[in-house]
C-alpha cells in the first residue's frame, strides 16, 4: 500500500493575478477608495479571460462588440456591481483604476449613439484561443519518489517529448 498522496492544488495560488487588490473588503457607503477598488477588481474578473470562457451569459453579448465590449447598463444589472455602487460614473471611473494596474488586461470605454458607454477590453477576447490553449495535457506519474529528482523529471520529458521538450501546455502530477 503506497503512502504517496494526490497533489493537492490551491486554485486560488492560479487566480492571484484575477483581482488587484487581495484583501477582502465589505461595503462601507462612505469611502470612496474602498469602493473604486472593489468595482475594479469585479471589472477586471469581468473581463477575464478565466471567467469569459465559462460565462454564458456575458460572452455573447461581447461577441455582439467584436469581442471587446460589454454595455455599461448591462454591467449596471450585475448585483456586485449594484453592492457598491449604482452611479454609473463610479464604474467608469473604476476603469481607471484597473488600468493603473501594471499587469493584467486593460480596460476601455467607447461612448456609441446617444451616449450609450461601453466597457470593453483593449485586446479582444477569443474564445477558441483560449479554448485551445486551456486544454493542458496531464500525464499522472504513479509510484514517484515523495522527493522528486529534477534531473530525472527532465530526463523522463526529454524521452516523452524529444530533447527541445517542445510540449509546454503539459502537466505533470504525481501520484
Amino acid at each position: 500500500k503506497s503512502n504517496t498522496q494526490p497533489l493537492q492544488l490551491n486554485p486560488k495560488k492560479f487566480f492571484s493575478n484575477a483581482t488587484l487588490f487581495s484583501k477582502k473588503i465589505s461595503p462601507r457607503k462612505n469611502n470612496r477608495l474602498e469602493k473604486l477598488r472593489a468595482i475594479a477588481d469585479r471589472l477586471l474578473f469581468f473581463f477575464s479571460d478565466a471567467n469569459l470562457c465559462h460565462d454564458d451569459y456575458a460572452r455573447p453579448i461581447l461577441e455582439q462588440h467584436s469581442n471587446k465590449y460589454l454595455p455599461l447598463d448591462v454591467i449596471m444589472t450585475f448585483k456586485s456591481i449594484q453592492r457598491w455602487s449604482r452611479d454609473p460614473r463610479v464604474i467608469m471611473e473604476a476603469v481607471d483604476l484597473v488600468n493603473a494596474n501594471p499587469e493584467g488586461i486593460k480596460l476601455q470605454l467607447k461612448e456609441v449613439e446617444r451616449g450609450k458607454v461601453l466597457i470593453g477590453r483593449i485586446e479582444p477576447y477569443n474564445h477558441e484561443e483560449i479554448l485551445r490553449k486551456s486544454k493542458l495535457k496531464t500525464i499522472v506519474i504513479m509510484g514517484w519518489p515523495i522527493k522528486k529528482n529534477n534531473r530525472a523529471l527532465a530526463r523522463f520529458r526529454s524521452i516523452l517529448f524529444g530533447e527541445e521538450n517542445t510540449e509546454e501546455n503539459v502537466n505533470v502530477a504525481f501520484w
